[in-house]
């Protein structure tokens, strides 16, 4: 956990794309890229209330994930990914939650025309119940 961190970056969150690591090379253009992540983190406010009636909690984030490029030659690739991540509260269980998140990122260049693309979608599965109905996230 603590060498993402000294990176700067979310350990919740799926890899940075194009980061270079460690995969399985299926054949000469395709390459698999698993990875998981976990990380404990402390949270001052687990509802996110803007009063003084904030709640303290620790967490584990757990990411499997797992990323596809796809490689015609340095100047054609596709990398999508696909990463779950799920929120394990140590006081507030009925605030566990598992986050979802697709991405993908692409290049094509073709003589002096370059065309990048890239996206990502991100939705969540909460715990309906009404105790914790009041939450904001």
């Amino acid at each position: 956990a603590c060498a993402g961190e000294a990176a700067g970056q979310d350990l919740r969150f799926p890899p940075l794309p194009l980061q270079e690591r460690a995969g399985y090379d299926v054949n000469g253009w395709l390459k698999l890229k698993p990875y998981l992540r976990q990380g404990v983190f402390y949270t001052d406010n687990v509802f996110q209330q803007s009063n003084s009636k904030r709640n303290g909690d620790t967490f584990w984030a757990t990411t499997p994930g797992l990323d596809v490029h796809a490689k015609a030659d340095d100047d054609t690739w596709l990398e999508a990914g696909y990463a779950p991540t799920f929120l394990a509260y140590h006081h507030f269980g009925g605030l566990d939650t598992v986050e979802h998140r697709l991405r993908y990122i692409g290049r094509h260049r073709s003589g002096g025309l370059e065309l990048n693309s890239g996206g990502t979608a991100t939705w969540a599965a909460y715990n309906t119940d009404p105790q914790f109905a009041g939450r904001v996230r």
